[in-house]
Formats: C-alpha cells, sequence, structure tokens
C-alpha cells in the first residue's frame, strides 16, 4: 500500500508518489497528442460529463467528447449544493467523489495501491470547502491523512532542493484560484506569517476574456451550437498556453474561418487580470510589516504563472 499526493485542481488533477528518486507523476490519463505535447501528459482534467450513452466519463474524455459535463468542481465547494448536467442532478459531493474514485482506479492501473492519501487545498479555503475535499476524498475510497494548503507544499518543493533557511512568498495561481502566502522556512519547518487570495480568479477567467475578445469580430457566433462553442472555448485555451512560449498562433473557428492571435492580443485582454495580484502581494507584505527586500524568494506555481505577461508583473512588483 502507497501513499499518494493529490493536487485535486479547479482544472486539473494530479496524482503523485514519492520514491527513491523523488516525487513522480502517475499516468492517470491520456491527453489528445496536440495536448500531451504541451506537457499535459500526466495530468487529468478535474471534469465529469455524461456519455451519449448515460455512462459517466472523465478527465480528457469528458473535456473533449461531452456536451454534459461539469467543469471547475471545486469551485462549487464554497457553497454549490447541487449542479445540474444536461437533465440530471447530482450532489457536488458526488460529482467530487466520483471523480477521487476514477483517480484512485487509474493510479491502481499505474501500479500503486492508493489507500492513503495527502490532498494540497488552496491556503485560503474556509472550513466547508476543505471539509468537503475531505469527505469526497474519504467517498472515493482513500483515507485522508492529511490536507496541506498548495503553498506550503510548494514551498516544502523548493526548500527539499534548497539548503537555506528562507522567507519565501508563494505566489499560487491556477486555473481557479490566486492565493499569495508568505512562509518562514527553518530546519524544515514552515511557518506561515501572511495569506491572501481570490478564490475565484484564474485560467478559466483568462480563458473568457480572451474568447470575448476574438468573439468581438465573429457577428455570427451566437448561433453556434454547444458543441461548436466547446469546440471554441478548447482552442481559446490551446491558444492561451501556447502564447507563453510564442508570440502569435492562429485559432480555428467553428465557422470554418481563421483569426490569427498574438501575445499582445493576449495581454490587451488579461491585462485587468494580472493587475489583481498586486492587492494580495501588498496586503501580505503589509501584514508581515516588511517590504519586497525582505524576501528571500518568491515562488510561483500553477498554470497561470507561466503567463509572461503575470511572470513580468509580479517580478516588477
Amino acid at each position: 500500500m502507497s501513499v499518494v499526493g493529490i493536487d485535486f485542481g479547479t482544472t486539473n488533477s494530479v496524482v503523485a508518489v514519492y520514491g527513491p528518486s523523488g516525487a513522480e507523476a502517475l499516468p492517470i490519463d491520456t491527453p489528445p497528442a496536440d495536448w500531451a505535447s504541451l506537457g499535459f501528459d500526466r495530468v487529468m482534467p478535474t471534469i465529469f460529463g455524461i456519455a451519449p450513452g448515460g455512462e459517466p466519463i472523465f478527465g480528457w474524455a469528458a473535456k473533449t467528447g461531452s456536451e454534459e459535463k461539469i467543469e471547475a468542481v471545486k469551485r462549487l465547494f464554497r457553497e454549490e449544493e447541487v449542479v445540474q448536467i444536461g437533465d440530471r442532478t447530482f450532489m457536488v459531493e458526488e460529482v467530487a467523489s466520483l471523480l477521487f474514485s476514477h483517480m484512485k482506479r487509474k493510479a491502481q492501473e499505474a501500479g500503486i495501491d492508493p489507500r492513503k492519501c495527502v490532498v494540497t487545498v488552496p491556503a485560503n479555503s474556509r472550513g466547508l470547502a476543505r471539509f468537503r475535499t475531505k469527505v469526497c476524498a474519504g467517498m472515493g475510497g482513500m483515507e485522508v491523512l492529511a490536507l496541506i494548503n498548495e503553498p506550503t507544499a510548494a514551498a516544502m518543493a523548493h526548500s527539499a532542493r534548497s539548503s537555506f533557511d528562507q522567507r519565501l512568498m508563494v505566489v499560487d495561481w491556477g486555473g481557479g484560484t490566486l492565493d499569495v502566502t508568505i512562509l518562514q522556512a527553518t530546519e524544515g519547518v514552515f511557518i506561515e506569517q501572511a495569506s491572501k487570495g481570490i478564490q475565484q480568479l484564474g485560467g478559466l477567467d483568462f480563458d473568457s476574456r480572451l474568447a470575448k475578445a476574438i468573439l468581438e469580430s465573429v457577428p455570427d457566433s451566437d448561433r453556434w451550437s454547444g458543441v461548436m462553442r466547446a469546440e471554441f472555448r478548447l482552442a481559446v485555451e490551446r491558444a492561451k498556453i501556447l502564447l507563453s512560449s510564442q508570440e502569435f498562433t492562429t485559432i480555428a473557428l467553428p465557422n470554418g474561418e481563421v483569426r490569427r492571435v498574438t501575445r499582445q492580443d493576449f495581454n490587451d485582454s488579461a491585462q485587468s487580470l494580472v493587475e489583481r495580484v498586486r492587492m494580495p502581494i501588498e496586503q501580505c507584505l503589509r501584514d508581515i510589516h516588511g517590504q519586497a527586500s525582505d524576501i528571500d524568494a518568491v515562488i510561483l506555481v500553477g498554470g497561470t504563472c507561466n503567463v509572461p505577461l503575470v511572470r513580468e508583473f509580479i517580478g516588477d512588483l
């Protein structure tokens, strides 16, 4: 029996096991080739869907092949009780527990017996959301040994490669949430000194901004079917990722047209979202009665921190 680490993310989830050579992410899903090439080969989209035949599907199968699906389940933990998928109603806990159960099953197929786990949660996730995370993992067949704040987990991973005691600032910006946390690392002990976050701000919101900017020049988009809209959103998400490493890309629209999108186009659409990271960073510094020079290292975590504009803005701060 192994203890696994689970990042139950808003947009993507990962299951990892720690061994003699360090942490290794398990292959719990199989993405399409064009997504695997972007580094998603061991990532499972945190998506639950219903196939045309009525059976449940998960991860990439739901993301790319189902109209009837629910995404960003973790965002619902704060206050939602039920969710509608097509003409069926599910309890939020039921959907999340099915996702945990699926991850357990895929880990078993990878040769790991994951009956015990450690699960990361957003630093500013409150009591109910944390409780529901633990309950759902249990309903999915795993005993949760601990819930660890995601910034603390990142600080632990960083410090495993550093022999120095440091004051760390972790900016954890993923698909759904933004957390900024200052920790003091001393001889393997991590003391959280300040934390501030925005619970609904992440890659999903960047996708929406870019999609809106593109659709301003597409007059017939209101006539697109649900399948066409889903294909467009996938194309937008992939374009956003590509623009972190190249200056432009193209998006094939469902109506047969093609749009050229530049990194500057994306930056223009995302600028006001990026600037919102200023508030939690400055608030954390005020809370420790400190300034930027009091921070020894800044650790950027999460897919949104791959965006060059985000990295530049945080670096300037």
